[in-house]
């Protein structure tokens, strides 16, 4: 802990001074208060150790300037100056030693400080992670799609049309679906999100639009659905364009009238919600091909939002790399060398920014107490010596399937291993259906 000692005795000062040193703090000595402010001016100290009694300038002013400066401060008083010392706390001295002291003592206060301080840097480090990951500040990137997204965003939070994001399996559809939830007039309500892709029909009608009792084998009571709970704020519907034909006709009711009905009622339910859909395919050619009902479509693209896939604004994989290594690398300040940069650079990210997250998340657990995150640790299906870094140049020596295999299996392994090898569980953070993922790892064999 770097620590400056501040007492017009010299005898006091080099002894308690190289007694902290050999303890292993960064200690600068002042012989009196001015010299001690001005030090305090020009450096950084983690905590100061002043006398109180000093001429030209007392200790009580070196502690408001250190307080002042978000410096821990102790005091040191003479024999029988309680009051001193007691004056000094309310001022807001951390402690206060009183001559003549035990070493041991001042290292034990000292002690206390650094645990103190790793508190309030933790406290400190979450506040900030709450506040980057709040509204349109948790969307990282400023490549020109990214931007453009972020734009038709901000704008649609502000009004009340529909919504459909357009991107790939792990772009983010969800995170700016939450954005436009934080920056909307409805952020006091509930934010509710399904996915249309995990659960079968009658399921998703259910969870949908609720059931009565005895509607279906084991509807034992009554059941509010996902938009009776969201009765006031947004709907997020994942991957609607697995939805099912019958199931869209109910929510295109929802939409026109803001009713629904539970299964097995014929009741009308008012609702007030806001839908923002998400869909990892084109939905207009879903609409052309009779696979997707036109009227719906129409409802819910008012406003539509295109989220590019990873490979397409590489230049926000460095940014977004630092972020995952400040999310889960719990204070560590890990590196990414430059060949892995590279190869992250040139990987074809058919996961998107889940995949990086997860590769990132992956490199760490794997570097144990380096630092520095190698290719090796982020992308261990590549084989350097054997060209695969060189997936997007014309050095590939790969098919594409065996490289999207290879990112596939590594993407899968991940979710697998944060879920405890739940498919179900990591069917949802893959953003698949479970039938999906299960047919994947087959053809993988995995």
């Amino acid at each position: 802990m770097k620590t400056l000692l501040v007492d017009d005795e010299k005898i006091l000062r080099v002894t308690v001074g190289d007694s902290l040193t050999d303890a292993g703090h960064i200690v600068s000595l002042a012989e009196d208060g001015k010299v001690a402010i001005s030090m305090l001016d020009s450096d950084f100290f983690d905590c100061v150790i002043t006398d109180l009694n000093m001429p030209f300038v007392s200790g009580e002013e070196v502690l408001s300037n250190a307080i002042s400066k978000d410096v821990e401060v102790v005091v040191i008083t003479g024999v029988g100056s309680v009051a001193s010392a007691v004056s000094a706390m309310r001022l807001g001295a951390f402690d206060y030693i009183e001559k003549p002291f035990e070493i041991d003592e001042l290292l034990l206060i000292l002690s206390k400080i650094e645990k103190v301080k790793k508190l309030k840097d933790e406290v400190k480090r979450l506040r900030l992670a709450l506040d980057r990951e709040k509204g349109f500040s948790r969307v990282i990137g400023d490549s020109k799609g990214i931007v453009q997204a972020l734009e038709i965003a901000k704008k649609a939070s502000g009004v009340e049309a529909g919504i459909l994001i357009e991107g790939e399996s792990g772009t983010g559809k969800e995170v700016i679906a939450k954005a436009i939830y934080e920056e909307s007039d409805r952020c006091d309500k509930a934010f509710v999100v399904i996915s249309c892709g995990v659960l079968s029909e009658s399921l998703l009608e259910s969870e949908l639009f609720g059931h009565e009792k005895g509607a279906f084998t084991g509807a034992e009571n009554r059941r509010r659905g996902r938009f009776e709970m969201a009765d006031g704020g947004i709907v997020f519907l994942d991957d609607i364009d697995d939805m099912p034909f019958s199931t869209q006709v109910k929510l295109l009711r929802v939409l026109q009238e803001g009713t629904v009905e539970r299964v097995g009622s014929t009741e009308s339910i008012n609702v007030d919600i806001r839908v923002i859909a998400a869909t990892k395919v084109d939905l207009k050619k879903m609409v052309d091909d009779g696979k997707f009902r036109e009227d719906l479509y129409y409802r819910l693209d008012v406003i539509k939002i295109i989220l590019p896939p990873l490979r397409d604004r590489i230049e926000d994989i460095p940014i977004l790399a630092a972020n995952f290594i400040a999310k889960h690398g719990k204070g560590v300040d890990y590196k990414i060398s430059e060949q892995a940069m590279i190869a992250l650079k040139n990987n074809l990210w058919q996961g998107n920014i889940r995949e990086l997250e997860n590769a990132i998340l992956r490199a760490i657990m794997l570097c144990g107490d380096n630092k520095e995150l190698s290719v090796a640790h982020l992308l261990p299906s590549l084989d350097v010596s054997k060209g695969k870094i060189n997936q997007r140049g014309d050095k590939l020596r790969l098919s594409l399937k065996a490289v999207v295999d290879d990112a596939e299996k590594v993407t899968i392994s991940a979710a697998l291993e944060e879920t405890n090898g739940n498919k179900t569980e990591a069917a949802k953070l893959l953003g698949v259906s479970r039938k999906h993922l299960w047919t994947k790892m087959v053809r993988l064999g995995m």
